[in-house]
């Protein structure tokens, strides 16, 4: 599987592959753990946005791009019907060797390369045969149903940085509410008491982030100013300066126990779901 997130100067592009390679044509690339490479292009998105993503992509996965010489491929969006319009425009400025389709007026299925969508069809194989890539228009892929999508077609998730500077907002004003005890201040408020509350300094305070992924480290660097005592969990062993990591099951009560505030920004997967428990809970100070 493939995940693309895109911004509007950079681009950051994770490839997934089962076996460790090395993909040509690819800047040199550090690998972050069994089977995967990262590596960075930054393409002058403002001007070039979709079709430097297709030809990433496409490459990456040894696809043959359209040219003159074949047929014109179709990309088929399947998402929110108001922002189709907005696409189709950043289509015809920026590929225009890209037939635009909306769904469900498919046409030929045949012609669809590519398919844009929040939800994919069930029948998915079987109503676009030579679909090359599906794109998850999400932050994330929870939302799609990945048994029932080829293990061969590779899966792009899009992530514009608006998302993600939007996810370290949220977080920072959680952490800071309950830093502040802004909680307890407004039930308070409701009630029409006022009870000054004990104040923490922040390098006194400790915060968890599960999850060490390139989401939860730019939400870890959103808190760094503030001085919190950082630490961080994930399955596999990471680094992040500033930020003490733990790895493994094995290290999970340690990490807990020395969490005042915990945020979770685990992928929602089989092997995450449910992990917010009571045992998990109880294991917290």
């Amino acid at each position: 599987m493939i995940y693309a997130e895109l911004a509007l100067s950079d681009v950051q592009i994770n490839c997934f592959s089962p076996r460790k390679r090395q993909i040509p044509s690819c800047p040199a690339s550090t690998t972050q753990s069994a089977g995967q490479r990262c590596f960075s292009v930054t393409p002058t998105l403002c001007k070039r946005l979709f079709r430097q993503i297709l030809l990433a992509t496409c490459g990456m996965m040894g696809l043959i791009f359209h040219t003159q010489e074949m047929p014109m491929p179709a990309l088929l969006y399947k998402a929110d019907p108001a922002r189709a319009e907005r696409w189709r425009v950043l289509f015809a400025e920026h590929a225009p060797d890209i037939e635009w389709r909306v769904w469900p007026d498919i046409g030929d299925p045949a012609d669809i390369h590519y398919l844009g969508a929040w939800l994919a069809p069930d029948d998915l194989q079987e109503l676009l045969p030579n679909l090359k890539v599906l794109f998850a228009l999400s932050a994330g892929v929870d939302q799609l149903d990945l048994s029932r999508i080829p293990k061969s077609l590779p899966v792009v998730r899009l992530l514009d940085p608006g998302i993600s500077h939007g996810m370290c907002e949220y977080a920072s004003f959680a952490v800071l509410s309950l830093h502040r005890e802004m909680l307890r201040y407004r039930q308070q408020q409701v009630e029409g008491l006022w009870k000054a509350q004990p104040l923490i300094p922040a390098n006194k305070r400790r915060v968890g982030v599960m999850g060490l992924g390139l989401q939860a480290q730019h939400i870890l660097s959103s808190l760094k100013p503030f001085g919190f005592q950082l630490s961080g969990w994930a399955r596999s062993a990471h680094q992040v300066e500033g930020v003490t990591c733990y790895a493994g099951e094995d290290q999970l009560s340690e990490f807990l126990g020395q969490c005042d505030i915990l945020l979770c920004v685990l992928p929602l997967t089989a092997q995450t779901e449910g992990i917010l428990n009571r045992q998990l809970f109880e294991r917290l100070p």
